[in-house]
């Protein structure tokens, strides 16, 4: 009788729903979660057990198109530069041949470099983990939630430079610990609008650690309450502190009364007391907070929302 049962029956691969709760039965994952995030909650990953998942067919269009142009631009000048070379030694060659020649060798290399590296993200009880493969390099970021203190989330809408043509949102999201060390940055670049339009995968897993540091967060801003009588966060060199029926900017009291509303636009949270002014060139009694300068901004605007009975206007 065989005493190594594992010989002849492999342990059953993982099965773990992706960043949006939906059941994946073919993902392949390329390493195993860091055991310090606890039980895995979701996950994705970009092999399947027939091999790399396809990509969207935008997305594929978007890659070959930009591929192709690259390589024809290194083709171009490259043969042109060959051509004059050559000519300084007395060979006469017909340009189209080392444009081409170089064009496609460029196309075949950029094509190889560009095929997909296993990627891997984790989202666990405890912490998050993500994994990717950059060349023969790879990189692992993990991060315990009891080791973060706050949230940054910045995003920027590209626009080119001739025409302002929306050319994608890059996002940040960084998490930093009490004495402000960064601990862990997801970034990219997602099109949420025109012909690129697209559902980013990377963007759905940032958005899920959002969510669920924002739960955390939010058990942690219920106790600091009850302790204190007020939540802080911070606001770029202020502190925002909300308790009941109030907000406070650094030493600044406000009370629902002497604020006349508080709006969120243009990628900025304003604060406007009552019998604010505001001008084209200069304003006043208004607070304005940059949001990707916020820590924790949906936390912050659910506690003016819930504590201190603010509306606010998007």
């Amino acid at each position: 009788m065989d005493s190594h049962p594992e010989s002849y029956r492999a342990a059953p691969a993982p099965s773990w729903p992706d960043h949006l709760g939906r059941a994946v039965i073919d993902a392949a994952y390329p390493i195993r979660p860091d055991p310090m995030i606890g039980d895995v909650v979701s996950a994705w990953s970009n092999q399947t057990t027939r091999g790399p998942r396809p990509l969207p067919a935008k997305q594929r269009r978007m890659i070959a198109l930009g591929l192709s142009l690259v390589a024809a631009m290194i083709g171009f000048f490259g043969g042109l530069g060959l051509v004059a070379l050559l000519g300084a030694l007395d060979v006469q060659i017909d340009p189209v041949i080392p444009c081409v020649v170089l064009g496609l060798a460029a196309l075949a290399g950029l094509w190889a470099l560009s095929r997909r590296r296993p990627c891997a993200t984790y989202i666990g009880t405890e912490g998050v983990h993500e994994h990717t493969a950059i060349g023969i390099r790879r990189h692992d970021a993990a991060m315990r939630f009891r080791d973060a203190a706050v949230l940054f989330v910045r995003e920027r809408e590209n626009s080119a430079s001739s025409g302002g043509g929306y050319e994608g949102t890059t996002y940040t999201v960084t998490f930093r610990d009490a004495s402000d060390r960064p601990l862990l940055e997801i970034s990219g670049m997602r099109h949420d609008r025109g012909m690129w339009a697209q559902e980013s995968e990377h963007w759905i897993f940032a958005s899920a650690v959002i969510t669920r540091w924002s739960a955390i967060r939010w058990e942690r801003a219920k106790a600091e309450k009850e302790k204190d009588g007020h939540a802080s966060f911070r606001a770029g060199k202020k502190t925002l502190r909300v308790g009941e029926g109030r907000v406070s900017i650094d030493d600044e009291v406000l009370t629902r009364d002497a604020i006349d509303r508080i709006t969120v636009v243009d990628g900025f949270l304003s604060i406007h007391r009552v019998g604010a002014k505001e001008g084209i060139f200069r304003s006043t009694g208004i607070e304005r907070f940059e949001i990707g300068e916020i820590g924790d901004f949906d936390v912050l605007v659910r506690a003016l929302r819930t504590w201190g009975g603010f509306s606010i206007a998007t």
